[in-house]
């Protein structure tokens, strides 16, 4: 599987099916979709206009995505499962009424919550907000999942502060054991 940052929450992910997850980014996804996910309703995670320029094949959010947002989608919630391995957990994004987490093979998009469950599997690489107020939140949900690799995101890597904080979060990941880092939008992860 390659998991590509396209800025963001923003992931794409090319496996036997293409995945799109919070579209909204900085770069264009290279493939149409067969599955978009969206973890809440909130526009730096969900874009319509580009929902509509895409053919997915199915989109799959929160209630609130939809009464937020004029798009066509099938509603999803906590505990349900996607195309046999896509699996959602219930997560606290700030500002949200209602929010998903997703687990798909080994990795995890958290959305931009630092209050998430463990999933029912390995973690082989875990993608994680990076608001500096909620480092410990962050080290005590990897101290709890035991991710392989954390790379933060929901950044703007042009933004020094912003760049800053994600660098700090990887720092206070590697001092207490975790294999963090940064990488750029664009970048290209296996698992």
């Amino acid at each position: 599987m390659e998991i590509r940052w396209l800025g963001n929450a923003c992931l794409e992910v090319r496996d036997q099916q293409n995945l799109l997850l919070d579209p909204n980014f900085l770069l264009e996804p290279e493939f149409d979709p067969d599955i978009i996910l969206v973890t809440h309703e909130h526009d730096d995670h969900v874009s319509s206009e580009f929902i509509e320029n895409y053919e997915a094949k199915k989109l799959f959010a929160p209630y609130t995505v939809f009464e937020e947002h004029d798009i066509q989608g099938e509603k999803l919630a906590a505990g349900e499962e996607i195309a046999g391995s896509i699996q959602a957990y219930e997560c606290d994004c700030y500002g949200s009424d209602y929010s998903l987490c997703y687990y798909f093979e080994g990795l995890y998009h958290t959305a931009d919550a630092s209050q998430f469950p463990a999933p029912g599997g390995e973690v082989n690489l875990m993608f994680t907000a990076c608001f500096p107020d909620f480092y410990q939140d962050y080290l005590q949900r990897c101290r709890e999942i035991e991710p392989d690799l954390v790379i933060p995101y929901h950044y703007n890597p042009e933004d020094q502060k912003e760049l800053s904080e994600a660098e700090g979060l990887v720092k206070r990941l590697q001092d207490n054991g975790f294999n963090a880092k940064t990488i750029s939008p664009g970048q290209t992860i296996e698992i």
